[in-house]
């Protein structure tokens, strides 16, 4: 990929308004971001090696490029060189919804998402898996940018294209993002329908992780209905297998792949950081001790504020920090 790269740079200095130059090299640069991620992601060797490169590059003064920033630059250069209307022009703004989706550039990516998804009947995308992750993609960018009606429309459509496709695990992570976008919109009704679909489609991947996240992000939405007893209910199920369900160290898990990065389901509406046992205990009791107060059961309200405090207390003493 150097090698190429350099061959295009090259030939980019000579002609530098040829469409298909500009577009090449963001692609190339595109993927050495992608390697140079996936090589960082191996465990002992790919840290080694990356963090001694860093050190002798940047002795010498020459450290490496990034790569997703040199993407941009050489997309938005062929974008604003294609014509209008064209092929080219629409595959470019996917392009560049791409790498600023990666870059977390939402407000940017939004734009060309939406650029793209507006010349998706005159031009469609070459597969349909491609198609849902653009509307998968817009919508969570106009989610994270507070465009929650855009973001409901988006993810709705993704929701019914990964059906589509048949990819019942993309199709969770979309209904998820859903019922996230309808609960900060105050939509809770709408909210618990979509997270019990979500739990629904867990259940028959076995999914015990994202079962664990969905229940608890069900028992939120009926306290916010002040459906007390249904939380508590719902809460049960999980306190009772606490040494099962909860009882796993559940951690972040970064998948990179070609377009897009993805996560666990139901990662956004829980535990961004993490989501170990500990964490999880404590928004279960957390959860709990809220219901039982809705409820006027204020004993039991008590006992689960204990043990949330008894949890923080043993991830104080593990953390050695002094402080939770």
């Amino acid at each position: 990929i150097f090698e190429v790269i350099a061959d295009l740079e090259e030939l980019r200095s000579k002609d530098s308004q040829r469409v298909h130059i500009h577009q090449t090299l963001g692609w190339l640069y595109y993927q050495m971001s992608y390697w140079r991620e996936l090589f960082q992601s191996l465990e002992g060797y790919g840290n080694f090696m990356s963090y001694k490169w860093d050190i002798v590059a940047g002795f010498f003064g020459y450290p490496e490029p990034n790569w997703l920033e040199l993407g941009v630059d050489s997309f938005l250069t062929a974008y604003f060189l294609a014509e209008p209307g064209s092929v080219e022009k629409a595959y470019l703004a996917e392009n560049l919804a791409q790498v600023y989706f990666r870059l977390e550039n939402y407000e940017k990516a939004l734009e060309y998402y939406t650029r793209r998804i507006a010349s998706i009947n005159q031009i469609p995308t070459r597969e349909l898996f491609l198609e849902a992750l653009l509307y998968e993609n817009g919508g969570y960018s106009a989610s994270r940018v507070g465009e929650f009606e855009l973001a409901e429309s988006l993810q709705r459509r993704a929701v019914e294209l990964w059906k589509a496709v048949g990819d019942q695990h993309r199709v969770g992570r979309s209904l998820d993002r859903l019922a996230l976008t309808l609960k900060l919109t105050g939509k809770y009704q709408q909210a618990l329908a979509v997270w019990q679909e979500v739990w629904e489609v867990n259940r028959l991947l076995k999914d015990q992780e994202n079962i664990v996240k969905v229940i608890l992000n069900i028992a939120e939405v009926h306290i916010s209905l002040q459906q007390y007893g249904e939380a508590v209910d719902a809460l049960d199920l999980l306190e009772k297998d606490s040494a099962g369900m909860v009882g796993k160290s559940f951690q972040r898990r970064k998948t990179v792949d070609r377009f897009t990065t993805t996560y666990p389901i139901a990662y956004e509406v829980s535990e961004v950081e993490g989501f170990d046992q500990q964490r999880t205990l404590v928004r279960l009791y957390t959860l709990q001790t809220r219901a039982f107060r809705g409820a006027d059961k204020y004993e039991l309200a008590y006992e689960s504020l204990r043990k949330q405090v008894a949890v923080m207390e043993g991830v104080r003493e593990a953390s050695g920090n002094g402080y939770v």
